[in-house]
């Protein structure tokens, strides 16, 4: 079991920076990228 975490791990270790590249190649191509910059995620408020 823990041979296979820790292989699991190493190939998501190795495939991160490709996986980086083509999400930014992706992202280049659609023109696209949204961000939610009008809303507030936090749980805790402190509006009265």
């Amino acid at each position: 079991m823990l041979s296979q975490f820790v292989v699991k791990v190493m190939v998501e270790v190795l495939f991160t920076p490709l996986t980086y590249r083509i999400v930014r190649a992706l992202k280049r191509a659609e023109n696209e990228d949204y961000y939610d910059l009008q809303t507030n995620f936090t749980p805790f408020s402190l509006k009265a």
